[in-house]
């Protein structure tokens, strides 16, 4: 990709995304490299985990409004 194809991506980004993207990688930075992939891919599923729990607790109008639907 060219700067030209990522400008539009970084755009639709919400608001904070880059700060949260920014302290994932600057705590995988602490891990040691050989287990470093194996700690990213776990964290990168307890997160999606985690964010269906929120997701599922939340009241029905709540998700449409979110989901936009």
């Amino acid at each position: 990709m060219t700067a030209i194809d990522i400008a539009p991506l970084r755009q639709r980004a919400p608001r904070g995304s880059r700060t949260v993207s920014q302290a994932f990688f600057a705590a995988l930075e602490a891990i040691p490299e050989a287990r470093r992939q194996e700690v990213a891919k776990a964290a990168q599923a307890a997160i999606r985990e985690e964010l269906k729990v929120k997701h599922r607790k939340q009241p029905p109008a709540r998700r449409r409004v979110i989901d936009g639907r």
